[in-house]
């Protein structure tokens, strides 16, 4: 038979509690905080790097935005309102992009099938 019970608190004779019961008291509050620090980490994603994509765009408007690769494969990346969207280093919107226009891609992957592109950033003009 298992004995799960905890020791008994015994008084010492100054009045104290016993060392043993002190102990076990520690112990919980160092498991309660390291259990509850590893659940406060866990909830954050990790942060993976961003994946890098160049190409002409396809096609785009104000949530998606396609490139054709310089190997010929089309690539579609969703565009939400933390996208930041450059020509050069000046903001521009989504719909400034035309077909041809050369960019470059950092994107993070979300739900393992989607790319959200975090940074578009279309070369100048000539």
């Amino acid at each position: 038979m298992l004995n799960l019970s905890l020791p008994e608190a015994r008084v010492s004779s100054n009045g104290g509690l016993d060392a043993g019961v002190s102990q076990v008291g520690m112990l919980r509050r160092l498991l309660s905080f390291v259990l509850l620090s590893a659940l406060l980490c866990g909830a954050q994603a990790p942060r993976v790097p961003l994946a890098t994509f160049s190409g002409a765009v396809h096609g785009v408007s104000d949530k998606q935005i396609t490139i054709e690769t310089s190997e010929g494969n089309l690539v579609d990346f969703d565009i939400n309102h933390n996208t930041k969207i450059l020509r050069g280093k000046k903001p521009i919107k989504a719909s400034d992009l035309e077909n041809g226009d050369v960019v470059t891609i950092d994107a993070r992957q979300q739900m393992v099938k989607f790319l959200i592109a975090v940074v578009i950033t279309a070369q100048q003009k000539p």
